[in-house]
């Protein structure tokens, strides 16, 4: 239940830098800002879910490198 709670915040706080990024790509990008500004959220999103599926398809973690990370 614990690490179900950890990777959903983790979701939630990469949800937050891509909302970040977007903002910040929009304001570089005049022209097209609020496309790629979608994109990039978009991808960060599934970067950090990427991330979170990895670390579900992977079983037996041992403590010792959890806790080096």
């Amino acid at each position: 239940m614990l690490l179900i709670f950890v990777r959903a915040i983790f979701v939630l706080v990469v949800a937050g830098m891509g909302v970040r990024f977007a903002r910040v790509v929009s304001e570089v990008n005049q022209h097209n800002g609020s496309v790629y500004g979608w994109l990039s959220f978009l991808a960060v999103l599934v970067i950090a879910v990427g991330i979170v599926i990895a670390d579900l398809l992977t079983p037996r973690k041992r403590i010792q490198t959890i806790s080096a990370l």
